[in-house]
């Protein structure tokens, strides 16, 4: 009886393996090299050693294992799952290899790939080896809100805005991101803009009903969450941007138009007065929703002066009147500063810009003269201070004046003088004339302008980067 205590592999030469027995008596003898024999692996091995990637990105491993007798099998594993995106066996005498192809997402970060051999005469007895993946990815972000009461958001409450991130690699500094709703702009200058992952918001105040958002960047990339409604209850307030002063002839009807703005939106409106000598009857006022119009007659001195416009909702009464003051209307200003622009040897551009109407509709005339003519010149109006002239002789000098005028009367005129460039070309004749296109062409340009300015102001007003 052949009595086995160990078996010993050793490498004699390339083409056998010797296996030591010891029988009971420790007679050596010698396997002959065709004899069948099972040997477990000696080593595996996952290359690349690391498992860095990008989300979304192809990840190529190769797990190799070496000594096994035949040669070992090898599966790959993650946690307690069996992958099978395996694009690659290879065998040979005493070693195999496996290929695993993988697309790894954010969420397998941290998550640890074992390749295990293992003799498949031998089961039981097997060899491993794992990497962690580190799996990079651009921020992925979530708003989050945490209250300190148990009822709806009012004036007064404090509130934290918690921005959750995860990435890979670590964020900066998070940047903070407001809308605003309120036409009531902040009681500071600008907002801040990067800060901490929880802002809190302490005494709630109207203005700071809106949106927010939260964007956190790492090398990878930007994330921004989604966005976070925060509507706070307040009492009624005077909406921004309201006209609050009317110019009326006696006798004539204003319609005055006062709008609000309040959390709960149900509000209820009244008006009073200035002069308490005035009687209720000589307003009427009709509201829905946010807005309330007046109709209102002035007839006397003792009717100008200032009309109030209160409103309540259930979070209570208005603090302060919309206040609106009604005139006697006067001459306008003149218009101010005024250019000569685009100057040809033929035409030249006037801009001005409107200066105060006196409370009434007012009008712009432009006259141009040839500078010792005695022609009367040119003559224009226009609702806006912008005038463009064409067809003019080259090397002349003209006498400008513009001026504005309303119901009351007209203003003060500003005088200025222009030369058309000059040219070689001589003689022949010319007459005034008014480049319709070009001058609509303007004054699209300037209510462009006009506009871009306006929207700047009012998104000054209603985005705002917060900053800790």
């Amino acid at each position: 009886m052949l009595c086995c205590y160990y078996l010993q592999r050793h490498t004699s030469d390339k083409s056998e393996i010797a296996f030591r027995f010891n029988r009971c008596l420790f007679e050596k003898v010698q396997l002959a090299k065709h004899d069948i024999y099972y040997v477990r692996p000696l080593g595996v091995r996952i290359s690349p050693l690391h498992g860095t990637c990008r989300e979304g990105s192809i990840l190529e491993l190769v797990c190799r294992s070496w000594g096994s007798r035949p040669p070992a099998e090898i599966t790959w594993w993650m946690k307690n799952f069996r992958l099978h995106n395996v694009t690659g066996y290879r065998f040979e005498v005493d070693t195999s290899s496996s290929s695993l192809s993988l697309y790894p997402l954010a969420s397998d970060n941290g998550k640890v790939i074992v390749c295990k051999a293992e003799n498949p005469k031998l089961p039981g007895i097997l060899l491993t080896d794992s990497i962690t993946l580190n799996v990079t990815f651009p921020p992925k972000v979530t708003l989050s809100l945490k209250t300190y009461s148990s009822s709806s958001l009012s004036e007064g409450d404090t509130v934290a805005l918690i921005c959750n991130v995860v990435s890979n690699p670590a964020v900066g500094p998070v940047l903070w991101t407001f809308v605003q709703e309120t036409s009531v702009a902040p009681p500071y200058k600008k907002f801040p803009q990067e800060g901490p992952q929880t802002l809190v918001l302490e005494r709630l105040q109207p203005w700071h009903k809106g949106s927010y958002r939260c964007r956190a960047t790492n090398s990878e990339g930007v994330g921004e969450s989604n966005a976070l409604w925060l509507a706070v209850r307040h009492r009624p307030i005077c909406k921004a941007g309201q006209q609050v002063s009317y110019g009326a002839y006696f006798g004539e009807t204003l319609n005055i138009r006062c709008e609000v703005e309040a959390e709960p939106a149900t509000v209820y409106f009244h008006w009073g007065f200035s002069n308490t000598v005035v009687q209720h009857s000589n307003v009427s006022f009709v509201s829905r929703g946010l807005k309330s119009m007046a109709t209102y007659t002035p007839t006397d001195d003792i009717h100008l002066g200032s009309l109030f416009c209160w409103a309540n909702n259930s979070a209570g009464e208005q603090h302060v009147p919309c206040t609106f003051t009604v005139f006697k209307p006067v001459a306008p200003n003149r218009p101010k500063n005024c250019q000569i622009m685009n100057r040809t040897h033929t035409s030249f551009l006037v801009l001005c810009e409107a200066g105060y109407d006196g409370g009434a509709p007012q009008r712009f005339y432009f006259r141009a003269k040839l500078k010792g003519s005695r022609d009367d010149g040119l003559s224009l109006s226009s609702p806006m201070p912008i005038f463009n002239l064409s067809g003019l002789p080259s090397g002349s000098t003209f006498d400008v004046s513009v001026y504005a005028r309303n119901k009351i009367g007209k203003s003060l005129a500003v005088i200025l003088e222009t030369t058309t460039l000059r040219t070689k070309r001589k003689g022949g004749t010319w007459t005034w004339k008014t480049n319709r296109s070009l001058l609509i062409s303007s004054m699209l340009i300037l209510c462009f302008a006009i506009l871009t300015l306006g929207a700047a102001a009012v998104l000054r007003h209603r985005s705002h980067p917060f900053l800790l």
